[in-house]
């Protein structure tokens, strides 16, 4: 009797000890989802919330800026100063003392660095306006691109970082609870033995499972309430969606899309890339952010970034997809992509004459200086400008001695094509032509053929006498392949020859004849 109370003690007290161990396991397993639910909630999504903001804002300030700079309209300057203050309000979100102690908080110091880098640069460019130095606003902005593209590299860093924490935590949580489910079945398995330990074993499951009724509960309410779109497709087909992404979709009931092919909401360019997304992430593999566009019930399109994790709905595999709507940052993207382009072409080409420009020319000079250094190939430089240009403008006016440089420069660029150069307006009436591949015999020919071109056009100079035309004086130089010189004295001869042909008479032309020292 004693031998067998002594078993059934024993075989209870063993039964209760891996009853302790089960349940214990399954509490700090519940435990650790609900942490990490809310260290998700608390670390990622106030983060997260505020990237696109920040984007917004900045992308308003440089538009508002560029926008002035182009139209002096003073509502670009309104843009600017609405784009400031949310920066300046995203950053106090950020310097909250949750976020700023977080995980993040040595990339959020990064994206710090880079935002003051970028708001030195739009303050430099402020005092340039209030100033009214534009010309050296516009190349102070573009001095600043590569501070906003390591911004948005930060942003891109730290949207990445914020997605793998997600994509972890969701994982982390989908293992505990599998292995969780394990464990309570072993410990019902356990209970069946002994008979003794049923009502506790009854008891701790129960709680362990109202625990994870909750935790679901708590699950439910985040991702009902949650301001990204969250579906999950199941055989190609929609099981479930949040409001937000009835919203998205533009219906005003999510059950609106459920029973739906999740296909028909993918616009047809993107159909390969997110079927072997999806097969991708149904294999537990890494799928990375993508954007996308989406196509509502009412045809139209948007734009969306989308990550896909596998996932286990009702015990079967499927894909959850968390999407977010990015219009506002690509129409954003879109509209500083022309600005740029447009304040580019207005930094490279001559206001008058719509032919390159002075720094258009020095640009290219060092460029077939290094090329000639390089390719030992010859390469010869022509300067010319309009004799008499001062007594044409007195006599005829400004308007006119303006056609008179456009004509000039048409006539220059036609010239520098068909000789396989390029032609600049070099400053007031007088300009360059940069000839590749020309030495010293085919470089005075060409010059001679565009100042016969010139005086060809026969246009009247009569500020000088009745019958005067406008002509030029041409200077010419070929660099003498010689690593001991510099364009700067490549430049100089050929203004030295310049000067040369107007003291022997002008319309005329001069070689720089010496080596260049």
């Amino acid at each position: 009797m004693r031998r067998n109370n002594w078993r059934l003690a024993s075989l209870y007290i063993c039964t209760m000890g891996l009853f302790l161990i089960v349940s214990l396991y399954n509490f700090m397993s519940f435990k650790e989802i609900n942490d990490t639910t809310n260290r998700l909630t608390r670390d990622t999504y106030p983060i997260d919330h505020t990237i696109n903001r920040m984007l917004i804002a900045i992308g308003n300030q440089e538009t508002g800026i560029r926008g002035y700079l182009l139209t002096k309209d003073p509502a670009y300057l309104d843009q600017f100063e609405q784009g400031k203050s949310e920066a300046g309000q995203v950053k106090e979100l950020w310097l909250d003392d949750e976020i700023k102690g977080g995980k993040f908080e040595t990339e959020i110091a990064s994206t710090f660095e880079s935002l003051a880098n970028v708001e030195t640069s739009f303050i430099r460019v402020m005092a340039m306006i209030g100033n009214e130095q534009y010309g050296d606003a516009i190349l102070a902005l573009d001095d600043g691109e590569q501070d906003r593209e390591r911004l948005l590299e930060s942003f891109r860093r730290l949207e990445t970082l914020l997605t793998a924490t997600m994509k972890s935590g969701w994982s982390d949580q989908n293992k505990r609870a599998a292995f969780s489910m394990v464990m309570i079945i072993v410990g019902a398995i356990v209970t069946l033995i002994a008979i003794a330990a049923t009502w506790l074993m009854f008891r701790t499951t129960k709680n362990a499972l109202r625990s994870t009724f909750e935790s679901e509960r708590q699950y439910r309410r985040l991702v009902n309430n949650s301001p990204d779109a969250i579906a999950v497709h199941q055989d190609g087909v929609v099981v479930f969606a949040n409001p937000a992404c009835a919203k998205l979709m533009g219906v005003g009931d999510s059950n609106q899309l459920i029973g739906l092919p999740m296909m028909q909401f993918v616009h047809k360019p993107y159909a390969d890339i997110v079927t072997d997304r999806a097969n991708r992430a149904m294999n537990d593999k890494d799928v990375e952010a993508l954007d996308e566009q989406f196509v509502r019930l009412d045809g139209s399109l948007v734009d969306v970034e989308v990550t896909a994790i596998g996932y286990r709905y009702e015990g079967r595999p499927a894909v959850l997809i968390i999407a977010r709507e990015i219009g506002s940052r690509k129409e954003a993207e879109r509209t500083m992509k022309e600005a740029n382009e447009l304040l580019y072409r207005l930094s490279t080409l001559d206001g008058l004459t719509s032919i390159p420009n002075r720094r258009s020319f020095d640009q290219d000079l060092r460029k077939a200086w290094d090329e000639a250094l390089n390719t030992h190939v010859e390469v010869s430089l022509v300067l010319f400008d309009v004799d008499n240009f001062k007594a044409f403008n007195d006599f005829y006016g400004h308007q006119a001695g303006d056609a008179c440089l456009q004509t000039i420069a048409r006539i220059a660029d036609e010239e520098a094509g068909k000789l396989g150069g390029s032609a600049y307006r070099y400053g007031g009436e007088e300009f360059a032509i940069l000839l590749p591949n020309h030495n010293r015999d085919s470089a005075k020919i060409a010059a001679e053929q565009v100042r016969r071109a010139v005086n060809d056009y026969r246009l009247p100079n009569e500020g000088i006498s009745a019958e005067a035309i406008v002509t030029i004086s041409v200077g010419v130089a070929t660099w003498p392949n010689s690593t001991d010189q510099s364009p700067e004295q490549w430049l100089r001869a050929t203004d030295q020859a310049l000067y040369q042909a107007k003291y022997q008479g002008r319309n005329s032309i001069s070689e720089a004849m010496i080596s260049i020292k």
